[in-house]
């Protein structure tokens, strides 16, 4: 990350950046929500999902995929093992800070619906079984 993003002009954190790091580190969990992983890798984004139906191109076979709700508990472990410590997005201010930093996130489906929504798009992907 660039300095400029995370520091202002007195050297102090932005508020974007002291919300990247509460995400991480000092989140709360709401036991009766809907979560899903998702990523912003870049300009690249994803997510864990699961397969809905397939979508046949001429002699092509695609699968349309679509996020799929995690254990929240689960998957934030699993996450920072595999790809590090992720943000867990409760609220917009989660999701704006994440459209900033990117990388992994465990989302509530509120949080998708209303700021990221884009993420809830199904997709289409080539099969790696045909």
């Amino acid at each position: 990350m660039e300095e400029d993003i995370r520091i202002t002009e007195n050297r102090a954190q932005n508020a974007f950046y002291k919300q990247y790091i509460k995400c991480r580190n000092n989140y709360e969990i709401d036991q009766s929500a809907v979560y899903y992983w998702i990523e912003a890798l870049g300009d690249k984004i994803g997510g864990q999902t699961e397969f809905c139906k397939w979508n046949m191109d001429g002699n092509s076979r695609k699968e349309v995929r679509r996020l799929r709700e995690v254990i929240l508990e689960k998957a934030i472990a699993l996450c920072s093992l595999v790809k590090g410590k992720p943000m867990v997005l409760n609220c917009e201010a989660d999701a704006r800070a994440f459209q900033i930093f990117g990388g992994q996130a465990i989302a509530k489906k509120e949080v998708c619906e209303k700021y990221l929504p884009w993420y809830l798009r199904d997709f289409v992907v080539e099969s790696e079984f045909y």
